[in-house]
């Protein structure tokens, strides 16, 4: 387990908020070129799918988890196809090196804890300090500064 809070076989409400923070992070700041991933148009596409584990948690999940996506979709490289006319053929990587994604910008997340009633911020909380904080503001950014 990650961390003692943490059911097996459910998801806490911190995953699902993470769950939900990552899918605008990653898809709605369009860091992945969609297009590419497109065979056939208006037919066949790639889908990509991130699935974190957590090992430990102690504090700023958010943050780690957010930096671990963006590099597992840098790294990932899918089977190459070729298409003509109505015909795909999917290659294996003995036969045609893999591909990577095409992507245009790494949103990463900081996260900020505040404490009594905003008049201490903190960068990256541990857990025992998010355990006593008085608010949480998460920012995902990327390096052409956009939010």
């Amino acid at each position: 387990m990650a961390a003692p809070a943490f059911e097996p076989g459910r998801q806490s409400d911190l995953l699902v908020k993470l769950n939900r923070l990552l899918e605008r992070c990653l898809r709605n700041s369009k860091c992945i070129d969609t297009e590419s991933l497109c065979v056939v148009a208006g037919e066949k596409v790639w889908q990509i799918r991130v699935d974190l584990h957590l090992l430990n948690h102690d504090g700023n999940i958010i943050d780690a988890a957010s930096i671990a996506a963006i590099v597992a979709l840098c790294h990932f490289r899918r089977p190459d196809v070729s298409v003509q006319g109505e015909e795909v053929t999917l290659y294996t990587p003995e036969e045609r090196d893999p591909v990577p994604l095409s992507i245009h910008h790494m949103p990463i997340c900081v996260s900020f804890a505040f404490f009594q009633q905003g008049t201490y911020l903190l960068v990256d909380p541990n857990e025992r300090e998010e355990r006593v904080m008085d608010g949480l503001l998460v920012i995902a950014m990327n390096k052409h500064r956009e939010i």
